[in-house]
């Protein structure tokens, strides 16, 4: 995919994730890699892996990223995140773009499987690109709730757009966090 056609909101994520050259990376949906290649460019001795349920998606991810795969820098996989098996806290960066799942229902399983994937002190970060501000500022609200009840410290930011949120949830260090009930800062960007 030529530079000019990669989505800003694409863009506008990995620069958010704040990626080491050696991290631990899982992209929760990837469909078709445009992320997972993003990642890749910023990575020397790290690795990224994209999980995503449609075949057809993971094919096309799979062709998109071949050179990166062969280097040993991405893997695909092709299922669900309440299946997808790793060790606990085996990445530093999780993150997800538009993935509804976490924020249209209760998504306990799920939540809870993203906090047994990140490391202590890794982070993930929920992005979505709403209809509009007032969609994404609920999103943002509604997802920060969620993170926080299963122990994750969160903040909220605007993207470049007022469409766009990201949610930044940080796997405390040390122990469990304790839900303060603080709504997230709501940072302009």
């Amino acid at each position: 995919m030529a530079e000019h056609e990669v989505p800003v909101r694409l863009r506008w994520t990995v620069e958010q994730l704040v990626l080491a050259p050696g991290a631990r990376v899982l992209e929760i949906g990837c469909g078709t890699g445009v992320a997972v290649g993003l990642v890749c460019e910023r990575l020397s001795t790290g690795h990224i892996m994209g999980i995503d349920r449609s075949a057809s998606a993971i094919g096309r991810a799979r062709a998109r990223n071949a050179a990166h795969i062969a280097a040993g820098k991405a893997g695909l996989w092709l299922g669900e995140l309440k299946d997808f098996a790793s060790d606990a806290g085996a990445f530093d960066r999780v993150f997800a773009v538009n993935v509804n799942v976490f924020w249209t229902g209760a998504a306990l399983a799920e939540l809870r499987r993203l906090f047994e994937l990140t490391k202590p002190g890794g982070v993930v970060l929920l992005v979505y690109e709403a209809p509009d501000a007032r969609k994404a500022e609920r999103i943002a609200n509604a997802l920060h709730e969620k993170l926080t009840g299963q122990g994750f410290l969160t903040t909220i930011s605007k993207g470049p757009s007022p469409k766009l949120v990201g949610i930044t949830a940080i796997h405390p260090p040390v122990g469990p966090a304790r839900p303060t009930g603080s709504r997230g800062r709501l940072n302009r960007r």
